[in-house]
């Protein structure tokens, strides 16, 4: 989904149904190399940078990564963009 809030913020949000990321874990998840859950048992794969390095390039352009999840019911990672890195559309 991609919206254009009131103060011409663009919200870029990515959701999906997985096993989602208990609430005490989302920090921890976006440290580079960190993987939710318990991946010893083998059932993720990745490296664990993929938060990591959006949260980086969005820092750098002074917008805010946001992450909400609920276990077993999925996970909505939004990307917001600060107005000076928009360009009104008139």
């Amino acid at each position: 989904m991609a919206e254009c809030a009131p103060a011409v913020n663009i919200i870029l949000k990515v959701s999906d149904s997985g096993i989602g990321t208990p609430a005490e874990d989302i920090e921890r998840v976006q440290q580079p190399f960190e993987l939710g859950g318990n991946n010893s048992a083998g059932s993720q794969e990745g490296t664990g940078l993929g938060l990591a390095i959006t949260k980086r390039f969005i820092g750098l352009h002074g917008g805010e990564l946001k992450v909400e999840s609920e276990l077993d019911k999925g996970t909505s990672v939004s990307v917001i963009f600060p107005p000076e890195r928009t360009i009104p559309l008139t």
